[in-house]
């Protein structure tokens, strides 16, 4: 099994923490990486290559929409899947524009979240159930 490379990015440390302890019960994933804001979240990706970054969407100094459009401009390869807790009328319609290439909510499921994440790191996008219903 191909392991995918993670950095997690959100504001929050609490919830970057559950992310880490969801994620690392997945025996494919591993976390390279996490970040307090978006523009700590670019740095750490040139830094760190991961195949896969996770953002939360709103992020002081830089939020995660701006962060993922500059990360597809440094690391080609890298995919992106914006995590949000916002409505998701205005975040989805967003983050599509920007490019990234997966978006789902805070309340998704573990194991939802981690089949989007496999589905993005594959290089399909992917648009969890709640954000589908809402546009």
């Amino acid at each position: 099994m191909k392991q995918i490379r993670i950095l997690l990015a959100d504001d929050h440390e609490v919830v970057r923490r559950g992310l880490m302890l969801v994620l690392r019960q997945e025996p494919d994933f591993v976390i390279v990486g996490e970040a307090q804001n978006g523009a700590e979240a670019v740095n750490l990706v040139v830094q760190m290559q991961p195949d896969l970054a996770l953002l939360d969407w709103k992020m002081p100094d830089m939020d995660g929409l701006q962060a993922a459009r500059t990360m597809k401009r440094l690391v080609t390869s890298v995919r992106t899947l914006i995590l949000s807790g916002a409505p998701m009328e205005t975040a989805v319609l967003d983050a599509l524009d920007d490019g990234v290439d997966g978006f789902v909510h805070k309340d998704i499921s573990p194991a939802n979240l981690a089949h989007a994440i496999r589905v993005v790191a594959s290089g399909k996008r992917y648009l969890g159930t709640e954000v589908t219903q809402s546009l």
